[in-house]
């Protein structure tokens, strides 16, 4: 991950979920966006509490992986592995690229993580409007 300032993460973060909010119709892009706005949000909120200005070290060491982010702000939102139409298990760290890359999910299981995306969407935004920061 190169290294941006909580500033700029913070931006990014409100710039994938407007795109989110602004979709009229799910898709694999929108789903990719969402997961990628709360990769953004939920390292903001990880850089506000622990006073960090820049992305490096601890922030970078995460990756995609949003479960460990979530555990580590204590957060009670999960997001749930996926399952391929195929039967082949998609860990939560791995959806983006599912979606990205074009990988036919489960359809119950894809609309369960859409829906903690949008639940983690609500909960990062009360932390960063000074909720619970």
């Amino acid at each position: 991950m190169i290294s941006v300032t909580l500033r700029e993460i913070e931006k990014s973060f409100r710039r994938h979920r407007n795109v989110v909010d602004s979709a009229n119709a799910p898709s694999a892009t929108h789903r990719m966006v969402l997961f990628y706005a709360v990769e953004c949000g939920l390292k903001a909120v990880y850089m506000r509490r622990n006073k960090l200005r820049k992305t490096d070290g601890a922030v970078t060491g995460f990756g995609h992986r949003l479960a460990d982010l979530l555990a580590s702000l204590r957060c009670t939102y999960r997001l749930r592995d996926a399952k391929g139409k195929d039967g082949i298990p998609i860990p939560s760290k791995s959806l983006h690229e599912a979606w990205r890359y074009g990988k036919a999910l489960e359809d119950q299981r894809e609309l369960s993580c859409e829906t903690s995306l949008k639940n983690i969407i609500l909960w990062i935004n009360n932390e960063l409007e000074g909720g619970g920061v």
